[in-house]
């Protein structure tokens, strides 16, 4: 029956339970009930790569896989012109700001001074423009992420973070907080989830997303 082929060839197959349906209940792999039983345990129903910390029980949202974003657990997501919006109203004591697809378009570890790399100019305006900048980040090229940060006018503390070492001893610092609250931007949200810094309510946390020009 061409007609029945047609309606078993819309059918998907839930990767949880096995089971098939039309499009319509089946989302991104997982059909509808599979999904609501997981975000109701409390994990991300699309990827088993994603850790219950980037959970949001407020709203049983995935942080990362949802693109949600909640107050309550103190995580946005935003671009540099959502960075420099946070800052003026948060009015953080210190900002910490990863390098690596962050400030730069650099990746991986390399080098801003190797190749054509752009800053982000609203990133560059929250480091030109607050007393307390900090960059935090695992690429351990320091003198040249100074150079190429002297060379657009920013002048900020750096750290650079080795690969088992915690962005955590620097972000949750208390003599670099000041006694206030924090900023701390990173695209990666495995950074921002670490559990020192998720469970610290003084620490608002961005995750970066590059605005697309």
């Amino acid at each position: 029956d061409p007609q029945g082929k047609t309606e078993t060839t819309r059918l998907q197959k839930c990767r949880d339970c096995k089971f098939s349906f039309t499009k319509l209940w089946v989302h991104r792999g997982i059909c509808m009930a599979c999904e609501y039983d997981a975000r109701k345990r409390g994990i991300c129903p699309f990827s088993s790569k994603c850790f219950g910390s980037f959970f949001c029980t407020h709203s049983s949202k995935c942080l990362f896989c949802d693109g949600w974003s909640c107050s309550s657990c103190r995580l946005q997501r935003g671009d540099g012109e959502d960075v420099r919006a946070c800052v003026l109203k948060l009015q953080p004591r210190a900002v910490f700001l990863d390098f690596d697809r962050t400030i730069a378009t650099t990746k991986a570890g390399g080098s801003p001074m190797v190749g054509n790399h752009n800053i982000d100019s609203d990133l560059l305006t929250v480091m030109c423009t607050h007393p307390n900048v900090h960059v935090v980040t695992r690429n351990q090229n320091r003198e040249d992420i100074h150079a190429f940060l002297s060379r657009h006018g920013a002048k900020v503390t750096i750290h650079c973070v080795e690969k088992k070492s915690l962005k955590s001893s620097i972000v949750c610092n208390e003599e670099l907080l000041q006694g206030g609250v924090g900023l701390f931007v990173d695209d990666d949200i495995k950074e921002l989830s670490e559990e020192a810094i998720q469970t610290n309510s003084r620490i608002y946390r961005i995750l970066f997303v590059r605005a697309c020009v």
